[in-house]
């Protein structure tokens, strides 16, 4: 049976590879000061939103003469930086450490510190970079997203504050905020 839709097709007949959304690897490097400057792979990101680095100027200025309304970009764009929110899911090691979320906790104490209220300035709470790698099932990125300044931002919602034995099997997770005013976003 000759399926003429399939010779018709570029896509098929060229063997192309949809981008899938889940074969991507993340890189932090935190503040030297909770971590002594190492990189480490988060390995439990579920979940990464925020990555909306294409940032335009937008048709916001309206101009009107003898009746008729004007539509031109605005002259600087409405947003010079990109909120990351990403999903992971925590473990607990030998050292019955949470690993994802004792570190972002101590993270998000550099800036603020609610216990006891102190505050410091940006250059002791930033870290960084932050290089989210997208990539095809052969590991050839595609795509490559680098925040070379990253910050906790907003509230962390941890999966531990709500607690059931109804819950079963659920793993807790941590949603970490980050603002980011600088990246490179680099398209293969």
């Amino acid at each position: 049976m000759k399926l003429p839709h399939y010779k018709n097709s570029v896509v098929s007949m060229n063997m192309y590879e949809p981008v899938y959304t889940n074969l991507y690897q993340v890189i932090l490097t935190p503040p030297a000061s909770i971590n002594n400057g190492i990189e480490f792979t988060l390995e439990n990101v579920k979940s990464i939103s925020g990555l909306n680095t294409d940032i335009h100027l937008e048709a916001s200025v309206m101009q009107t003469f003898k009746g008729a309304d004007r539509s031109f970009l605005a002259s600087k764009p409405s947003q010079t930086y990109v909120d990351l929110s990403m999903s992971v899911q925590v473990n607990v090691n030998e050292d019955l450490t949470m690993i994802g979320y004792d570190l972002y906790r101590k993270w998000q104490t550099l800036g603020y510190n609610p216990r006891t209220g102190m505050m410091t300035s940006k250059k002791n709470y930033v870290g960084g970079p932050l290089s989210i790698y997208l990539h095809t099932k052969d590991y050839d990125v595609i795509r490559f997203w680098s925040f070379p300044t990253v910050f906790p931002h907003g509230n962390t919602e941890a999966g531990m504050q709500d607690l059931s034995y109804e819950s079963g099997d659920t793993i807790a997770e941590v949603t970490y905020n980050f603002r980011a005013d600088y990246w490179d976003d680099i398209v293969r």
